[in-house]
């Protein structure tokens, strides 16, 4: 089995050395056993952290990726990427609706040619009407 210095991991991973410790610190990757006082890392920590790396750009906490792993760790990872990916998905669609609306604001914002503060005002008050921002 082939040992990897914190370096190596970090080179082949992308992911920066103090990331990793942190990383051991919340338990997201098991804290390797050392050589001389140097972590040595097992090749398997590259899969962790391909799947660490996925769940963050998917918009998952890290809370929610240990509860990954160690569903994965218990032999169970279909239920839940399910579950949590079922949670995730309704949480980004809220955040896109929110987001959505934002920018119809701001086109109305932007597109503003009111002579002053009241018509403005009135403009805006007419928007949001159509246009609630969740």
């Amino acid at each position: 089995m082939t040992e990897l210095s914190i370096g190596e991991v970090a080179r082949r991973s992308g992911i920066p050395a103090t990331t990793l410790r942190y990383y051991e610190q919340i338990a997201l990757i098991e804290e390797p056993p050392r050589t001389s006082g140097q972590r040595r890392y097992s090749e398997e920590v590259l899969d962790t952290l391909t799947i660490v790396d996925t769940a963050k750009a998917s918009g998952f906490a890290l809370g929610e990726i240990k509860a990954l792993l160690d569903a994965i760790e218990r032999g169970s990872p279909g239920p839940a990427w399910r579950a949590i990916g079922a949670a995730k998905k309704g949480e980004l669609q809220a955040q896109l609706r929110r987001l959505q609306s934002m920018l119809r604001l701001l086109d109305a914002v932007t597109a503003c040619e009111c002579g002053n503060v009241h018509e403005c005002a009135e403009q805006l008050r007419s928007h949001t009407r159509h246009s609630t921002v969740v």
